[in-house]
């Protein structure tokens, strides 16, 4: 009985070491495609932000977001573009960076919203 619940155990963990990497590979893929002006390809939903234009693509455990936001600043307005890339869950294995959940704000994309 403890061979199986440490078997058990051990597949778990492997699965869910699987799960990550899929994952991380997955939004990699689909933030480079929308950070170059691509449709994402492993995304489910996607959705228009009510900001002055965003878009986002919501995939397993992921958003990518095309953001062109507008913002206001006393008199002047302007837009803020980019491409962000957020996981659901914050763990540190699917970060490249320091920053809690946004991986990139590339601010030259050439997202398409």
């Amino acid at each position: 009985m403890a061979k199986r619940v440490r078997h058990a155990g051990i597949i778990l963990l492997v699965a869910s070491a699987l799960l990550l990497v899929f994952v991380r590979a997955a939004a990699e893929l689909d933030f480079q495609r929308v950070k170059n002006g691509k449709t994402p390809i492993l995304t489910f939903s996607s959705d228009y932000l009510s900001d002055g234009g965003s878009f986002e693509y919501v995939g397993l455990g992921y958003v990518v977001t095309c953001l062109h936001r507008k913002e206001w600043h006393s008199r002047e307005i302007t837009y803020r573009k980019g491409t962000l890339l957020n996981f659901w869950v914050e763990v540190p294995l699917l970060l490249s960076n320091q920053d809690a959940s946004v991986k990139d704000t590339s601010l030259s994309s050439k997202c398409k919203a």
